[in-house]
């Protein structure tokens, strides 16, 4: 478990897709005493990737906690003696199930995502990892045994209206016979999070938009592409 200073101020932010100059701005905007939570998609493919951006955070004198998206390489989050050799004083990565205390708030956190281009030129450049990249299947055991919390916090999500079936995964599945129905499931899998979790609200990034809906009696929110907002 992690457990943000409460006298620190809580920001969350969309996927990151190496924009440094946007990135910076957001901090720049942000008080003395502050914690950022990322959701994920930092394109970090090396552990330099991650380096620069614990280079950012200390500049900055923040907590940086980073979520696994899939567009990054599972093993840094996944195998923790390595995690923990990129972790310093301002970076953190978290688990691909973890949990984080911020004053009276408890948070869950749940990584991955399928990728639609897991079979395509990503894939051949060896920055795409079909079998890691997804939500952990074990997910909603591990949910369980850390109970509920008031807000979820997970890479992908579901926006209303957003159909499986569109002409962007289309053309990914016309190579990738399982990808539709694996969306279909991780969608499934989606609700079972936000309905055992308990949460009230619901954050994630990963469709490069900013939607906000109510779903299951939860106040839901995506977040685009360095898109920042404040936990109250």
């Amino acid at each position: 478990m992690h457990t943000i200073p409460a006298t620190h101020s809580l920001y969350l932010m969309g996927d990151y897709h190496q924009n440094p100059v946007q990135l910076t701005e957001n901090l720049e905007a942000m008080p003395k005493q502050a914690s950022l939570l990322i959701l994920g998609d930092y394109d970090a493919h090396e552990a330099k990737d991650l380096v620069k951006l614990s280079a950012i955070a200390e500049e900055h004198e923040l907590g940086m906690y980073l979520m696994r998206g899939n567009h990054d390489n599972p093993s840094y989050w996944q195998d923790r003696q390595l995690a923990e050799v990129l972790e310093t004083d301002f970076l953190k990565l978290l688990k691909d199930v973890d949990l984080i205390q911020y004053r009276d708030l408890k948070l869950i956190t749940v990584s991955g995502a399928v990728s639609v281009d897991r079979t395509c030129l990503r894939y051949d450049d060896g920055h795409c990892w079909p079998k890691e990249e997804g939500i952990p299947q074990d997910s909603i055991h591990q949910l369980k045994k850390l109970g509920t919390c008031d807000i979820l916090l997970t890479h992908t999500g579901i926006i209303d209206g957003m159909t499986v079936k569109n002409d962007f995964i289309d053309s990914y599945a016309s190579t990738d016979e399982n990808l539709i129905e694996d969306i279909k499931e991780e969608r499934k899998l989606v609700q079972k999070l936000q309905i055992v979790s308990g949460c009230k609200k619901h954050y994630f990034g990963h469709f490069h938009q900013s939607w906000t809906g109510e779903q299951f009696g939860v106040d839901v929110r995506c977040l685009d592409i360095c898109e920042m907002t404040q936990l109250q």
